[in-house]
């Protein structure tokens, strides 16, 4: 996913100086959940995105394809937004 945002219009969506923003990329480890919510949010995408690959698509866009109820459920348990049969 590819955003076209510079670095200066994200600080300014922020509210930060753009100087922070090169801290966040050189050390997005140290960003608490919180701060990776707002920059999410500032951007329109989720969290997730901010770390998947480019050319990958999300497993929300991969379950639009899948027609099969129970390939859907499999995924849903593996990824975890289910809990185990019988639970």
């Amino acid at each position: 996913m590819k955003l076209n945002v510079s670095d200066e219009e994200l600080a300014k969506r922020m509210r930060v100086r753009r100087e922070t923003v090169w801290r966040w990329q050189d050390a997005p480890n140290r960003l608490n959940p919180q701060k990776i919510a707002q920059i999410a949010e500032k951007l329109g995408i989720e969290p997730v995105d901010l770390w998947r690959h480019p050319d990958r698509i999300s497993l929300d866009k991969a379950a639009q394809h899948i027609k099969d109820p129970k390939s859907l459920e499999r995924l849903a348990r593996y990824i975890g937004d289910l809990p185990p049969s019988g639970a």
